[in-house]
């Protein structure tokens, strides 16, 4: 899809909005991580403000460039975060899952959304109106200190994910992101909740018969392998050196 019939798609999101009847409650706040510690009290003077919608699959929270600045809390399903390079191609930046938060960056600057935001499968999300959200930032500092290291954050994936997508090679591309995601576990290098095959050739800019080849290959050389549908463990070392081959090939 092309710029054009991009913008010629963008709907405002209040229209795009399932308001639902979930009741929120404190065990429902304290599913969340920007929440997280806070009392009792503090989430109990937040739930009269806090709004629940849902999102069906392949619909959009937001387009790049929408002017609204609610924040958003995923409660369930899954959620993809998209752009556009100058070209007109849509590549996926990363998967936000339960917990999680989105629309900060809006919130703070009052500015248009930098990129859109698409349910990966049927989602359920809480929200807060700017204003609220701005209060929430005020009167909790642990909150305000959350957001700062989440946007440090998204600040150094970006930048990641950036100089992945300028790798020649379609393969060592989804490799070097499979490595960008993993984590140590008990001295094995862990990646849970493994994006869909779909969700991964946008992030990397490739098309997903390229992915899956490339994870199969990991697999037949026994340098990855699954734990269940959706986690992975890899050989971080074998994984560089399969990379080394490839490129000096």
């Amino acid at each position: 899809m092309h710029c054009s019939e991009f913008f010629n798609l963008f709907v405002r999101v209040e229209h795009n909005m399932k308001l639902n009847n979930t009741h929120v409650t404190l065990s429902l706040l304290k599913q969340i991580n920007l929440l997280a510690g806070l009392s009792d009290a503090a989430l109990e003077a937040i739930i009269p403000k806090i709004k629940v919608l849902s999102l069906s699959k392949g619909e959009y929270l937001f387009h790049k460039g929408a002017e609204s600045s609610e924040l958003y809390f995923l409660l369930n399903g899954s959620l993809q975060v998209l752009d556009y390079t100058p070209e007109g191609q849509l590549i996926g930046l990363a998967v936000i899952r339960p917990g999680w938060h989105v629309g900060e960056m809006a919130v703070l600057d009052d500015e248009p959304r930098s990129a859109s935001i698409m349910a990966e499968k049927d989602s359920e999300l809480l929200y807060l109106s700017h204003k609220h959200a701005l209060e929430l930032f005020t009167h909790e500092p642990i909150v305000a200190l959350r957001v700062m290291r989440g946007l440090v954050s998204i600040i150094r994936k970006d930048n990641n994910v950036r100089a992945i997508i300028a790798i020649p090679n379609a393969k060592v591309r989804v490799y070097r992101y499979l490595m960008s995601i993993a984590t140590e576990v008990e001295g094995e290098m862990h990646i849970n909740n493994l994006p869909k095959h779909s969700a991964l050739a946008s992030i990397c800019n490739t098309s997903r018969e390229t992915v899956s080849r490339a994870l199969s290959e990991l697999q037949k050389n026994q340098i990855a392998s699954k734990l269940n549908t959706h986690d992975w463990v890899i050989d971080a070392s074998a994984l560089e050196l399969f990379i080394e081959n490839i490129v000096f090939d």
